[in-house]
């Protein structure tokens, strides 16, 4: 995948600097209802036009995951709660085992039979 990015950069690259190159002759650019006109090349033209839509294009998919990362923000928080559960189950069912252990040895002392006691008379 890096390498199909690579390929696909350098050519936008080679790209815009054959088009650079190309079109220097300045251009008078005028936006109507303002009086103020500028003579910029056509190259500069070109690739700010196309740096904006990179940028806005940018920031349409950062918009776009807003609600990925929401949902991901939620995901987490939930597992980590849910996590604290288990923890808190686990204690819980290591001490249950625990006395019940002791209280099997209680029952355990207690069933064996009494040794029986001569009697002095």
């Amino acid at each position: 995948m890096k390498i199909l990015y690579g390929a696909f950069a350098a050519v936008l690259v080679v790209v815009a600097v054959v088009f650079a190159l190309s079109n220097r002759q300045a251009v008078d650019f005028g936006f109507w209802p303002l009086p103020y006109v500028a003579a910029i090349p056509v190259y500069a033209f070109g690739l700010g036009v196309f740096a904006a839509g990179f940028l806005c294009g940018g920031f349409f998919v950062w918009l776009r995951a807003v609600g990925a990362r929401g949902r991901a923000r939620i995901a987490t928080r939930r597992a980590d709660r849910l996590q604290q559960e288990v923890t808190s189950l686990q204690q819980r069912l290591d001490a249950t085992e625990k006395d019940a252990e002791q209280k099997a040895a209680i029952v355990e002392i207690s069933n064996e039979p009494l040794p029986k006691i001569a009697s002095v008379r």
